[in-house]
């Protein structure tokens, strides 16, 4: 890993004895939270007595900020007490990993508690999106879709629902549609112009990505393939999406996108977020900043019953 340091700390004011914890990151242009500099300007701002070094076989935890914990299989294991990763899609690749926690059913957990937002302005976002609303003209009923690359899970996304509700394709993926000539590169302005967009992220697991965000500022209902974990806990606005994978297949979903044709009612619920409070939502992004990610990752492991032991 690129770099690497241990945060000394008194776990929780209840106990008396002090967790090492070893903080890394695979990413050489990752979050700046996770960099040696900006960790060591977190500790010092801790209410907590904590303090630095560079040791990570004296470590008696790693927080991790990696795509796969076996990444640390160079260390002394042995000298482990936990691991954590923040990508919960390392849960599948722990087995060969020691530790004293079951760390193959304790990373999902870990990864929705401490998600970090991808929107860096919430109230910008939200009122792109009711700008967009209030200023729309007649949208048209194709399904908006732009893929950056190929990809087969995409490209077969795409070439079932076509069969039976038509996508407009602007992307790599099945290009059907040329970019309008004033909106060229601009997903948002172009999902502008369509009911429904279709987002497909790279995976079902991991993070969500300006794919959906994009879909609904621009005021779009999107048609979502990707993460949902996140989504259940208020990550989105409240009932502002179509999970592709709740529908069995592209008939049954292209039948529920020409039923809220016809009843525009039905349509407008999944745009009723645009002027409502957004309470959840907005309190789930104002305290899951980029910022306050490693300092939650640390309550964690602070809080987890295994460290209220002191003869651990």
């Amino acid at each position: 890993m690129p770099f690497g340091h241990c945060l000394i700390f008194l776990c929780i004011i209840h106990l008396s004895f002090s967790v090492k914890i070893f903080l890394s990151s695979e990413f050489q242009n990752g979050p700046e939270e996770w960099k040696p500099q900006n960790a060591k300007k977190l500790a010092k701002e801790c209410p907590l007595p904590c303090s630095i070094t560079n040791s990570i076989t004296d470590s008696d935890c790693v927080l991790s900020h990696c795509r796969d914990p076996l990444d640390l299989r160079t260390v002394d294991q042995d000298k482990l007490r936990a691991v954590y990763c923040t990508d919960d899609e390392a849960e599948y690749r722990t087995a060969y990993l020691r530790s004293d926690i079951l760390v193959t059913t304790d990373f999902l957990e870990t990864a929705q508690v401490v998600p970090v937002s991808t929107l860096k302005n919430i109230s910008a976002f939200l009122q792109e999106a009711r700008l967009n609303l209030a200023n729309e003209r007649k949208r048209i009923m194709e399904i908006g879709f732009i893929a950056d690359s190929l990809d087969p899970v995409k490209q077969q996304i795409v070439e079932d629902l076509s069969k039976y509700y038509p996508v407009f394709s602007y992307g790599k993926v099945l290009l059907n549609t040329p970019w309008p000539v004033d909106k060229v590169g601009d997903k948002v302005a172009v999902f502008k112009d369509h009911k429904f967009c279709l987002a497909i992220e790279d995976s079902d697991r991991g993070a969500t990505t300006d794919r959906l965000w994009d879909c609904l500022r621009a005021a779009s209902v999107p048609i979502y393939y990707g993460n949902t974990d996140m989504i259940d806990h208020s990550s989105v606005p409240e009932n502002s999406i179509i999970r592709v994978k709740r529908f069995q297949n592209a008939k049954l979903l292209s039948e529920h996108l020409w039923e809220l044709m016809k009843k525009p009612e039905e349509y407008e619920k999944y745009r009723s977020w645009i002027s409502s409070p957004n309470t959840h939502f907005i309190e789930f992004h104002r305290v899951r900043s980029p910022s306050t990610q490693v300092c939650r990752l640390c309550i964690k492991v602070a809080t987890n019953p295994m460290f209220q032991d002191p003869n651990l």
